[in-house]
């Protein structure tokens, strides 16, 4: 049978290495076209000594192998321009610190900008003062390298829950010992060529030496990562303390899709290489951190290490080559800087709806998830806030009156634009914008989903003050007709606030629910509260029939008849109807009046409201006949 190609492969290989493990002379003497020269026992002991070389050789090469495999993920130097909006002209990961330089970066922006130290340079750091340009999306934090205050206690390992990691003062070794690491947060510049809704993490870390192999870890949590147990001065700095950790992460202390970049300087080499991990679920059960070949996200990280000394406006281990007291000077290969683009990287392994809160940096013994041991941090961990899913907040403006309309303005931000809307209300009601207008009372529900399928969801109620009810709108007539002693009484309830009443149809409101001093007649009366909300009705005034009366004097036909007097004739009122002959002085049932003399009489009429009519008559007597007898 042919061997088959990888057989042959270590064929190859066994025959290479095994001429540097055999000396000139025992080569010489394997002289196999002899065998039957060489007797068994001779032969038995050579094969058994040439076996052994053997499969020492095949296992070396196997463990070459495994060794190489581990580390085929990692990928080396990769420069380039990362395209942020901040510092301005995108930021060079080029092993140079400094803006406008190397060549080939002219007029990109750096960590330092010596030509422009302000805000109104290329940089993110003042490379005089060591202040941040821009505080509010820049970190820096810098540790002690003597007396540390800041390392991992007892045995820590990156798959171990960080609820369970110690911290507290000590040292450690040269080749795990951090002073000074940062992070920058700036979204992409369009005008470079990026997207101005991806988020993206500049970074740096140093170590103390260059030899030997160091690890710089930074990890990137969807969940909130804490500090406990330090002593803080008044601006944040930790002066002592120690304790342990409080993640917020619910799935072996992490969120599934964090992310762990690691800036490898393996055997003290030259070039940096970058290792992305990401925190996995085990089939089995539990989680931990699983390499994922940089492949997958190319042109969303950058990294390299410094390839010229680089002065600092900041303590680097104690250097202070101009004797200042302020600065030091990196040598060559002590420091990495990178870039990773936050949103582009988790949309690969996660999901593009992630958040994120947090960021780590600390340094570990090695490069091997299961075994690597914590060693130090420079500081707590960097708290920030990023959301990729969109935020809606939504302010409803009530009806003012009952079965008025009202209005929702709903505010989005967070996510990635466009946006689009869903609505659903009462009634079967449906829309499609971002706010609402004269809308009815009741439940309304929302859902935003912006560019990237990112739902935010909510509700919100619109409620209607209770509506004006008028209970009864109540008229007292006037007592006599023509009279202006009539009223109307409401009695109202609901509507918002203290009630108003009207009688002429809203011309004039007043206080009191009582209207007096009214004719007859028929009035628009009307109820508002303090949002004008009004209820209208009508309310009719009547009046009593007016008396209608007349006299009429008897007038006797001859001088000295007794049944002189007058009658009055009257109907109309309200009841029974008196009379009175002397103006009102006296009042009987009855309308006739006799036995009168001559003279003017001044009568009058009253119901049983005293409602009077009033007249005279006069009652003329003849004269007396004079007559005389002639005799």
């Amino acid at each position: 049978m042919k061997k088959n190609t990888f057989l042959k492969f270590f064929d190859f290989l066994y025959n290479k290495i095994i001429c540097c493990f055999l000396t000139k002379n025992s080569t010489s003497k394997l002289n196999f076209t002899k065998f039957n020269e060489i007797n068994h026992k001779d032969y038995l002991s050579r094969s058994r000594h040439f076996y052994w070389r053997h499969w020492l050789t095949l296992s070396f090469l196997l463990m070459t192998i495994v060794l190489t495999n581990s580390t085929a993920s990692a990928q080396g130097v990769m420069r380039g321009i990362v395209p942020v909006l901040l510092p301005k002209g995108g930021s060079g990961v080029d092993g140079d610190a400094f803006a406008h330089s190397p060549a080939g970066y002219e007029n990109v922006g750096d960590l330092f900008d010596s030509q422009h130290p302000g805000i109104e340079g290329h940089g993110v750091i003042n490379p005089f003062t060591g202040e941040l340009l821009y505080p509010e999306v820049s970190f820096f934090l810098q540790d002690r390298y003597i007396n540390d205050l800041t390392i991992f206690t007892k045995s820590n390992k990156i798959n171990d829950n960080p609820n369970m990691y110690t911290w507290g003062p000590g040292n450690s070794p040269n080749k795990n010992e951090i002073q000074n690491a940062g992070a920058h947060f700036s979204y992409g510049d369009p005008k470079l060529g990026g997207l101005s809704t991806d988020l993206w993490c500049l970074f740096a870390g140093d170590r103390q030496v260059t030899t030997g192999s160091s690890y710089i870890d930074f990890e990137f949590l969807q969940k909130s990562l804490t500090m406990t147990g330090a002593t803080t001065s008044t601006n944040g700095t930790i002066t002592g303390g120690s304790g342990g950790f409080t993640s917020l992460g619910t799935q072996g202390g992490r969120t599934v899709g964090d992310i762990l970049l690691t800036i490898e300087f393996t055997n003290g080499g030259g070039d940096a290489n970058a290792v992305i991990r990401v925190w996995t679920a085990k089939a089995g059960g539990g989680y931990e951190y699983v390499i994922h070949p940089n492949s997958e996200f190319l042109g969303r990280i950058f990294i390299t290490n410094n390839t010229s000394p680089t002065h600092v406006p900041f303590d680097v281990y104690g250097s202070d080559p101009n004797g200042t007291g302020i600065g030091g000077d990196y040598g060559v290969n002590q420091w990495a800087e990178g870039a990773i683009n936050l949103s582009q990287v988790f949309a690969a392994v996660q999901d593009p709806c992630f958040s994120l809160s947090t960021l780590f940096i600390r340094t570990r013994s090695s490069g091997n998830s299961q075994q690597s041991e914590l060693k130090d941090f420079p500081g707590a961990p960097i708290q920030f806030k990023v959301d990729s899913n969109p935020k809606a907040v939504a302010v409803a403006t009530n009806p003012a009156c009952n079965g008025g309309f009202g209005s929702i303005n709903l505010t989005v931000t967070g996510g990635l634009l466009p946006y689009t809307y869903s609505w659903t209300g009462p009634n079967n009601f449906t829309a499609d914008t971002e706010d609402l207008t004269t809308i009815l009372a009741g439940t309304y529900h929302w859902e935003v989903k912006n560019s990237k399928g990112c739902i935010a969801t909510g509700s919100v109620v619109l409620v209607e003050p209770p509506p004006i009810v008028v209970s009864s709108a109540t008229a007292v007539n006037p007592k006599c007709n023509a009279g202006t002693d009539g009223s109307i009484s409401i009695i109202a309830t609901g509507g918002t606030g203290s009630l108003m009443y009207s009688k002429d149809n809203g011309l004039t409101y007043q206080a009191s629910n009582v209207f007096s001093g009214l004719a007859a007649g028929s009035y628009l009366w009307a109820v508002k509260d303090v949002n004008n909300c009004v209820l209208k009705g009508t309310v009719t005034i009547s009046q009593p029939t007016d008396i209608a009366a007349s006299a009429v004097a008897n007038n006797p036909l001859c001088f000295g008849v007794a049944n002189t007097g007058f009658t009055i004739t009257a109907s109309g009122g309200t009841g029974t109807l008196m009379y009175s002959k002397d103006n009102g002085a006296t009042y009987v049932a009855s309308s006739v009046f006799s036995g009168l003399s001559a003279g003017t009489y001044s009568w009058k009429v009253k119901d049983a409201n005293e409602c009077v009519k009033s007249g005279t008559v006069t009652i003329s007597i003849p004269a007396d006949i004079a007559a005389a007898a002639v005799a």
